[in-house]
């Protein structure tokens, strides 16, 4: 459903932000932190180990969960 959006997000210049921009977007269609963090994940469970992105977006949905000790990222 997002998995194109991800993609292009997690190869954009500032992919943090690209990823902030669709989950601030999903809060505001009504979504909980919970269900934004069950979007992520869903993708990142289809991503190669051997893939950079992956290291990306993990370091993201800490982010959006509070285990990023210095970056996290209220929604």
């Amino acid at each position: 459903m997002f998995g194109e959006e991800i993609q292009e997000a997690l190869t954009s210049q500032e992919p943090i932000d690209a990823l902030k921009n669709i989950a601030i977007r999903l809060k505001n269609q009504g979504m909980d932190n919970e269900d934004i963090y069950g979007v992520f994940l869903k993708y990142y469970n289809r991503i190669d180990d051997t893939n950079d992105t992956k290291d990306i977006l993990g370091d993201f949905m800490d982010m959006i969960t509070g285990w990023y000790q210095g970056c996290n990222i209220e929604l």
